[in-house]
C-alpha cells in the first residue's frame, strides 16, 4: 500500500528496509494506525457507499475513457484519421455524459438519504 508506505516514511526515514525482510515495531504499529484511523473513517461517515458511489463517478470514467484519448491526441500531436478522431471524441464525450450521469445519480442518492435521515429525528 502507497499510502501505508508514505506514512511510515513521514514516521521514520527508514522502517522499511529494501528487502523487507526486517519488520520492527514501528513498522507495525504505523499499519495498525493507518488501518484504525480508515475504519474510524467509514464508520463515522453515514451510508460511505454513497460517497464512494459519486467519487466512482467522476473518477472512473474520467481516468478510463476520456483521458486516454485526450494523452493519444497530445502524443501524436493531433496527427490522426478522421475516424480516429471521430471515434476518440465520441468516446470522450461518453466519458461527459456518464460521469455527469452518475455524478447526479450519486448526488441524488445522497441528498434523499440526508433528507430521510433528518425526517425520523
Amino acid at each position: 500500500l502507497p499510502v501505508v508506505q508514505d506514512f511510515e516514511e513521514l514516521i521514520h526515514d527508514r522502517i522499511t528496509t529494501m528487502s523487507r525482510k526486517e519488520t520492527t515495531y514501528k513498522h507495525i504499529l504505523a499499519r495498525t494506525l493507518v488501518m484504525l484511523v480508515s475504519m474510524a473513517l467509514a464508520q463515522a461517515i453515514p451510508n460511505f457507499s454513497n460517497y464512494m458511489s459519486l467519487v466512482g463517478a467522476t473518477s472512473i470514467s474520467m481516468n478510463n475513457f476520456f483521458f486516454p484519448p485526450l494523452f493519444y491526441f497530445w502524443l501524436t500531436d493531433y496527427k490522426v484519421t478522421l475516424w480516429q478522431k471521430a471515434i476518440f471524441y465520441e468516446v470522450m464525450v461518453f466519458a461527459w455524459v456518464f460521469a455527469i450521469a452518475g455524478s447526479y445519480s450519486a448526488i441524488n442518492t445522497i441528498v434523499s438519504f440526508s433528507s430521510s435521515t433528518s425526517e425520523c429525528g
